[in-house]
This record gives structure tokens, sequence and C-alpha cells, in this order.
């Protein structure tokens, strides 16, 4: 099954933890690999830049069973060994449900972007938002761009999901216009959880509403992060491998 990854190397000890190194190609350049040991994983969620794109995303999340955050936009942390860069996920049953994001890296003392998906139980989720991070891995792609290169035209980048086997549908769509400026995002991290981002630190800045109601389990999901202006992508695919 092709891998669309980044590359697991031997695990390394940070402190009293062991944690995976990662290699990631910048802009796609297998020449230019960049080893990468998450130390600090961080999901954002709620995290529209209108009031309005929030609401309907609250909307979408209590249609599934999902309450309500207590404030917006909220931060969990969440183990960095599941930064996850496999092709597929073994899940309990079909009451998962996958999500596009824009990921935030940081190493070598740059920053990077990079495209995932984060996994959550909808029945975990309703009882217990942060205990659900926990349950499922957070998908990464192999290829990564320099924020810098991209910082000019942040906002048209297109992210999009779709779902079942050959992009059977379109699930998401939306451009990062709708979303939190990382440096905001950043901002509203540090204020309210302390976190000073280093190298090491890797955060999933949230989701865009969805196109198909009700948050559909399936087999098969990929996600997309496009740059209109360069004509290139990040891809991150998986496949969902119920094991009960």
């Amino acid at each position: 099954m092709e891998s669309y990854g980044a590359t697991a190397l031997p695990q390394v000890k940070t402190g009293n933890t062991y944690m995976a190194n990662l290699i990631f190609h910048i802009n796609g350049d297998m020449n230019t690999p960049l080893e990468f040991c998450a130390e600090l994983l961080i999901n954002a969620g709620y995290t529209g830049r209108d009031t309005a794109s929030v609401a309907g995303h609250i909307a979408e999340m209590k249609a599934a069973g999902i309450p309500a955050p207590k404030k917006t936009p909220c931060f969990f942390r969440k183990d960095p060994n599941l930064l996850s860069v496999a092709s597929n996920i073994r899940i309990l049953d079909k009451d998962c449900s996958g999500e596009a994001e824009f990921v935030l890296l940081r190493a070598r003392g740059e920053w990077f972007i990079g495209c995932g998906s984060d996994v959550f139980d909808k029945r975990v989720e309703a009882l217990d938002a942060a205990k659900s991070k926990h349950l499922y891995p957070n998908q990464i792609s192999r290829d990564i761009w320099r924020l810098a290169d991209i910082a000019d035209h942040l906002d048209s980048l297109i992210l999009r999901s779709w779902i079942g086997k050959s992009r059977a549908r379109l699930y998401q769509e939306g451009n990062l216009a709708n979303i939190l400026k990382p440096e905001d995002m950043l901002r509203l991290l540090i204020q309210d959880c302390g976190c000073e981002p280093h190298d090491g630190f890797v955060m999933f800045g949230g989701t865009i509403p969805c196109l198909v109601e009700g948050m559909p389990f399936t087999d098969c999901f990929e996600a997309e992060l496009a740059d209109p202006v360069r004509g290139r992508y990040l891809r991150c695919r998986y496949e969902l491998v119920v094991i009960n």
C-alpha cells in the first residue's frame, strides 16, 4: 500500500519519554530532508476567523451530539507520540470521523506548514473532548513547505478533503482566509496555555465546515492543502480499519 506519511526512524529518548523521529521533505524535494522529533503536540479547535464560521462548526458538532466548547478557540495538548505517518489507522468502531487541517511545525528555528488530519470518536468527544484526542493519532503529510515561502499568500491556500476510495465524495473545501492566522493562533495559545513554541512544536490548526451532513463514517480519508499561486499541493491520505 502506498504511504502518504513521513518516514519513521528509530525512536530517540527525550527526558523520560521515547519519541519517534520523522523525516519530512521540504517542498517535496527528496534531497532536502528534515529530521523532526515532536516534543509538544497541540490540537486547536473552533479556530474560524469570523463568528459565523465558528457558529456553523459548533452547530455541525452539536448535530453529531458533541456539546459546544466553553470558549473558542480551544487548545488540547496531545501525546506527541501520536503524531502519525501511517497509511492506515485501526479503530474500535465506525463512530469515528476525520477532518482536514493545516499543521504548523517548528524545526531548526524555522516555521513549516504541512497538511494533516485529526481523527476523533464522536461518542467519546461528546463525553470528554480532551480524552477523545488521545484515542487516535494525528496524521500528517510527508511533504511540508517553509511558512515564509507562502506567508504573502497564505489566505489563498485551499484546504480540501474527500471521503471514500478514489476521492469518491468531496467532504470539505475552503481557503485559509476562513481560519485564524498562525500568528494570532499562537498568541492565543501562549495566552491561554503558556505554551511557548520551540523546535519540536506541532499544532494542528483546526478545520473548516463539512459539505456533507452528519459526519458519516468513511473507510478512506484524504486531505489536501493546495497552493493556487505556486500550483502545488500537500496531501495526507489514510484508511480506517475497524478491528472489532
